[in-house]
């Protein structure tokens, strides 16, 4: 259940992206916060605001996997420090990308009747693919873990079973 919800959530965060990744309702979210001006700032704010949200939850979720495959794996440390060694190198390498194309985008605030629309403009467009080639290839390896442990533990259970209801007493 764990492994289809994360996917479930991983397709949807991927559709609302490309829908979102250009515009965002900046009056929704702005009209709430006291003295706030809609302008070209806010919108790069909340560019920048979501999208490192959105690498500290996949973080977090991160550590989450990390500690759940390590007590599947019977607490070994070799896929411990296998797992920590991957996610460091792909949360790193995402942190460095991602600070790195924040300093070159730049949004532009559009108005239009009754909604003020973000358009943001995102320099370094194949670092940005960068970032979710090395999430792409973190989230294949897990799902690759999680199979393998649920494979072993079938065929455990059917090495079991196959003795019968009586056995040796």
């Amino acid at each position: 259940m764990y492994i289809s919800m994360r996917y479930v959530g991983i397709i949807y965060a991927v559709v609302c992206s490309v829908n979102l990744i250009d515009r965002c309702r900046v009056s929704e979210i702005l009209d709430g916060v006291a003295g706030s001006n809609n302008d070209d700032h806010s919108c790069r704010i909340m560019f920048v605001a979501l999208n490192w949200m959105n690498g500290v939850i996949t973080a977090i979720l991160g550590v989450t996997m990390i500690a759940r495959f390590h007590s599947m794996y019977q607490r070994s440390g070799k896929v411990l420090l296998f797992l920590t060694v991957v996610f460091l190198v792909v949360n790193i390498t995402d942190g460095v990308i991602a600070a790195i194309t924040t300093r070159c985008i730049s949004g532009e605030m559009l108005i239009l009747p009754g909604i003020y629309l973000c358009y943001v403009d995102v320099g370094g467009g194949a670092l940005w693919s960068t970032i979710w080639v090395l999430v792409t290839v973190w989230e294949v390896l897990a799902l690759d873990i999680a199979l393998w442990i649920a494979v072993k533990h079938f065929r455990e259970l059917q090495r079991h079973s196959a003795g019968g209801i009586i056995g040796d007493c």
